[in-house]
C-alpha cells in the first residue's frame, strides 16, 4: 500500500515537472493593430453584409490582454500553448464567453493572427 502512495507522488511529481509555462519573449509583447476584413452572412433574409471593424490586442508580461473590437473593450488573461522558434499559439478565454480567442504570434515579424468565428474571416494584426 505505501509503495502504491509512493509511486502516485512520484507521477504526481514528474507531471507537475512537465507543466511549465511557456513565456513570450518581451520584444514580442505589446500592442497589435488591425481590421477584421468585411463579409457576407446568409441570414433567413438573405445575404448580409458586415463591414471591416478595427482590431487590437495588447499583450502583456503579466499574461493579461486587452482587446478592443470597434468600440467594445474587454480584459482577459492568455496562456501559450506552443512555441516554435519565435512563433507562439497563444489562447484567450474571456469570462462569461463560451468561444476562446485562438491567436498565432509570428514573433520575427511581428504579426498577430486572430482566427475568427465562423464566418468571420482571419484577421492580419501588426505590431504598432
Amino acid at each position: 500500500m505505501r509503495n502504491w502512495i509512493l509511486l502516485a507522488f512520484l507521477m504526481l511529481s514528474f507531471v507537475m515537472l512537465g507543466q511549465k509555462s511557456i513565456k513570450i519573449k518581451k520584444k514580442f509583447l505589446g500592442k497589435y493593430s488591425g481590421s477584421i476584413p468585411s463579409y457576407e452572412i446568409q441570414l433567413k433574409e438573405g445575404m448580409t453584409s458586415v463591414d471591416a471593424v478595427e482590431i487590437s490586442f495588447v499583450l502583456k508580461k503579466d499574461y493579461s490582454i486587452e482587446i478592443q473590437i470597434g468600440k467594445e473593450k474587454k480584459e482577459s488573461r492568455f496562456t501559450v500553448l506552443e512555441r516554435n522558434k519565435n512563433n507562439y499559439t497563444i489562447e484567450v478565454r474571456i469570462p462569461g464567453e463560451k468561444y476562446i480567442e485562438k491567436l498565432e504570434l509570428k514573433g520575427k515579424e511581428k504579426i498577430l493572427f486572430r482566427e475568427g468565428l465562423y464566418p468571420q474571416p482571419k484577421a492580419h494584426l501588426s505590431k504598432d
